[in-house]
């Protein structure tokens, strides 16, 4: 049944070349992308990844977690908080690239951009399926051409994740609506959104959104609720197939074990009504990104992000919510402009509703290659809204008639604008050092953009001389610092300023920052071979000497405990761990040997092999306080009062040790007792020396726990 808008509008007929018009569009603003280099993600996932230099190691691609492949195995399963991400297709189309022409970067952007442009086609056919006005069409297939907001995920190589799900998506909604509703063409579209799935998880979002597509396109929408279920049920049938996939490939998980790092998800640490007004600073953010494009970033993460301060984005937030809920008033008409709003704005939020931080705390806060699929519906909103406001002001005898053509101008103006702004972008992309720094000029207060151009920074000088090797260090330890008076507690930078003073030629430092990375990330494998190069300069010697000596004695309970704590220093903890269990099952009532073999447990996530042996160290030896702390850190979040016990004893036996202080106050404040944890971290605070580089994380746990106060 024709809907009533293509019975009153015999003007609307199809034009072949606008969808080629807007491909064209799409193309122009990110060609120069081609001469790009790999960069940000793009070098541990193509460049360094030996998951794609084969085709027929399916299990590789087809059953692998995304990050796993170039992950060290001794610390792949430590970082509890990394992203679980499971995009197999995307990762093989990198596989079949990498056959062709190697890690070549110009093949890989290639596609990209062809990708990109063809989703721009896809835009313009979607608009004329579920818009009414013939100009919309257009309209919204050109903006969403030309946005710069879309250069992230077309310059740099891995959001093809974010294009592939896009083209899936918009295909198989295409699909869905392309004749009255049946079955078959139901499980047509069913099968093009698998191949979604399998590109990026926020293909989830299909099932809602096909619902709301067809029911859009009247003569595609089902009749009567069994109808209705009985499509949402073939509809959901991918799910089937997907979810297993998921789950065998991210090692029986469907998401993270943890919550995702506050550095590049500020909402983490916040609570209360900060908690709650968060998202709408991030709806804010987005909302200026489609709106004003100029500050663009590759992160939006801590400080850009305040957990506990007011931002004003807020307000665009609220209001960009506000304007979204007023569309969907537009589903009480039939028909009109206003309706189409509504339609857009539906299928915005439910492609949004997984990215906003609203419920799922996701990896990152806001990222504008999130924002590739969610602009498709916006574009449509906006096409939607600007052709109506047109034919309203500029009809001839409306009362902006006499301007429409400047209006006109004006607009074509604004489309060239933000397509310059695209290229600008998408330069920026084609290194890192360029990247980084634009980030760190343009977002000054990020943590992360100071932090990556420090580490890129650092990257480079190793390849120059002096006197160009020592003035980038000098730069990159600026950075650096930045980085960490914005995120004192941050692992990451941290060692990253420990290797810049390893390559000033400050050991000492070096050591010392090393020795703090280790404190907030005991399993950090990078930090453990930094302190090996730096305190075990003979370590290669010294490990041949003790595997002779294992050789020749294998039961010598003595030579496996040196040889495991070497192994430990060496940062090979995956090799430390057998000599570990020999010298434990060798000399059982030696807590040393304990000791090892619980700490080898703890960092390789064996938290109950690992509590159990603290358990016993604590058996015979109840004076062991470093037993009584790592086992408070191992039951803090899944059995809070035990580890509050736990840090008490540890805090009785060792009051002066700064750990076991820290334990203690982290243990007050799971079990809720905010206050005392607070005043704990405050009699810390007044123990430590002004020049404590431990003083700045102490100072922000205190602002942190300040604030909880109810």
């Amino acid at each position: 049944m024709p809907r009533p808008a293509e019975a009153a509008s015999p003007h609307r007929r199809p034009a072949a070349w606008q969808p080629w018009l807007a491909a064209l569009a799409g193309a122009l603003c990110f060609v120069n992308s081609l001469g790009n280099d790999l960069t940000y993600d793009d070098v541990p996932i193509v460049a360094e990844n030996q998951a794609i230099r084969s085709l027929t190691d399916w299990r590789a691609i087809w059953l692998s977690d995304w990050w796993r492949p170039h992950m060290e195995a001794e610390t792949q399963r430590l970082d509890l908080r990394r992203d679980r991400l499971y995009r197999p297709l995307t990762l093989f189309t990198f596989a079949v690239q990498y056959g062709i022409h190697g890690a070549s970067p110009a093949g890989y952007h290639a596609v990209n951009v062809g990708l990109h442009a063809l989703c721009c086609a896809l835009v313009w056919l979607l608009a004329r399926r579920l818009l009414r006005d013939p100009a919309a069409p257009m309209v919204a297939a050109l903006l969403f051409a030309v946005h710069p907001v879309h250069a992230e995920a077309v310059a740099n190589v891995v959001g093809r994740a974010e294009v592939l799900t896009a083209l899936w998506l918009m295909v198989g909604l295409l699909v869905l609506t392309g004749g009255a509703p049946s079955p078959r063409r139901t499980a047509a579209a069913a099968a093009v959104f698998l191949p979604a799935l399998l590109s990026k998880e926020t293909a989830v979002c299909y099932l809602p959104v096909a619902l709301l597509a067809m029911h859009a396109a009247p003569s595609s929408a089902p009749r009567g609720g069994r109808g209705w279920l009985a499509h949402a049920v073939i509809l959901a049938l991918p799910l089937l197939i997907y979810l297993p996939l998921r789950f065998v490939a991210l090692e029986s998980n469907l998401i993270r074990d943890a919550a995702p790092s506050d550095v590049f998800n500020p909402i983490v640490a916040a609570s209360g009504l900060w908690r709650g007004l968060l998202p709408l600073v991030v709806l804010g953010h987005y909302a200026r990104l489609m709106l004003l494009p100029v500050h663009l970033s590759a992160d939006y993460g801590l400080r850009v992000i305040e957990p506990y301060a007011f931002d004003p984005l807020a307000l665009l937030g609220a209001a960009a919510l506000a304007g979204l809920l007023v569309c969907l008033l537009g589903y009480r008409r039939n028909a009109g402009a206003w309706r189409d709003m509504a339609v857009a704005a539906a299928l915005f939020f439910a492609s949004y509703a997984l990215i906003s931080n609203t419920v799922l705390l996701i990896g990152v806060s806001l990222a504008e290659r999130l924002l590739y699929w969610p602009s498709a519906p916006l574009s449509l909103l906006l096409a939607a809204g600007l052709c109506a406001a047109w034919r309203s002001a500029c009809r001839p005898g409306g009362p902006a008639a006499r301007v429409a053509p400047l209006v006109l101008g004006g607009g074509v103006l604004l489309l060239a604008a933000l397509g310059v702004r695209s290229g600008l972008r998408s330069a920026d992309w084609r290194a890192n050092a360029v990247l980084f720094q634009e980030d760190a000029f343009t977002w000054p207060r990020s943590a992360v953009a100071n932090r990556y151009y420090a580490g890129e920074l650092l990257r480079l000088a190793a390849r120059v001389a002096e006197p160009q090797r020592g003035a980038m260090l000098r730069q990159a330890l600026r950075a650096a610092g930045r980085s960490i008076e914005l995120a004192p507690r941050d692992a990451d930078a941290l060692l990253i300023l420990a290797n810049i003073h390893a390559a000033l030629g400050d050991r000492e430092n070096a050591a010392h920052y090393a020795e703090i990375v280790l404190t907030l990330a005991p399993g950090d494998a990078h930090a453990r071979r930094l302190t090996a190069r730096l305190l075990r300069p003979d370590g290669a010697s010294q490990l041949a000497q003790l595997e002779a000596r294992v050789a020749e004695s294998p039961d010598d309970a003595d030579a496996r405990l040196a040889m495991g704590r070497l192994l430990v220093e060496l940062a090979r903890p995956r090799d430390a761990l057998p000599h570990a269990e020999r010298a434990a099952a060798l000399a059982p009532q030696r807590p040393d040997a304990l000791r090892l073999l619980a700490e080898l447990y703890a960092v390789s996530n064996r938290r109950g092999d690992a509590e159990r042996v603290f358990a016993r160290i604590i058996e015979l030896d109840p004076a062991d306080w470093r037993a009584h702390a790592n086992l408070t850190t191992l039951l803090a979040h899944e059995r809070p009062a035990d580890a509050l016990r736990h840090a008490e004893a540890a805090h009785r036996i060792a009051p002066g040790e700064y750990a076991a202080n820290v334990n203690l106050a982290e243990a007050l404040e799971v079990n809720g007792r905010i206050a005392d944890a607070l005043e704990r971290y405050r009699l810390i605070e007044r123990g430590l020396q002004a020049d404590d580089a431990r003083l700045a994380q102490v100072r922000e746990r205190i602002a942190e726990l300040r604030r909880k106060l109810p």
